[in-house]
């Protein structure tokens, strides 16, 4: 990374439902018109529900990129204003199949974000529900991972796998912070 730290936090968990998407928008509108802190959002997600709350709303730019183009291209950003989106796209269900290419897509997405940190303070990624390519990509280049959990059985037995791939991942990334849980709905 530049001299600049740009935190990176990931929103992950192996369930859906849990709240990752909620968080992400509202943390980040937090960040950027509470603290003006320039914020960079990535939606991982295929399903855009960051997507589409930041968009709904009017109050980000969206960028010029896709969030597929991120990962397989690493294509960078082009513009610098102070809240900006990278929106889930179709593209992202396709990378998928590409599970050999984790080291690939991890590496073009430090490059996009080693880019966006000249700029950037925060950048908040938020994960698909499954522990696939982006999920665990995104956790590669993170500074800081956190993971929002429903208060139920199903939820909480679930989150062993989660923890499993953390530690694994924690060897790769070795300055990646788990923040722990969120209870949250």
């Amino acid at each position: 990374m530049s001299t600049k730290s740009m935190k990176v936090l990931v929103l992950a968990n192996e369930k859906g439902g849990v709240g990752k998407s909620m968080f992400v928008s509202q943390y980040a509108y937090y960040c950027a018109e509470k603290l003006g802190l320039k914020t960079l959002v990535i939606d991982l997600d295929h399903q855009a529900n960051s997507s589409k709350a930041l968009v709904s709303s009017e109050r980000c730019h969206v960028a010029n990129v896709l969030a597929s183009q991120v990962l397989a291209d690493a294509k960078t950003l082009d513009m610098h204003e102070p809240f900006v989106l990278i929106k889930a796209d179709d593209g992202l269900t396709r990378l998928e199949k590409n599970g050999d290419k984790h080291g690939f897509y991890a590496g073009n997405l430090a490059k996009v974000l080693e880019s966006a940190s000249v700029y950037y303070d925060i950048c908040i990624i938020d994960t698909n529900p499954n522990p696939d390519i982006r999920q665990i990509t995104a956790i590669v280049v993170a500074s800081h991972v956190l993971s929002p959990i429903q208060l139920n059985q199903e939820a909480i037995d679930g989150i062993g796998r989660l923890f499993e791939n953390i530690k694994k991942l924690k060897q790769i990334n070795k300055k990646m912070v788990f923040l722990g849980l969120m209870p949250n709905l």
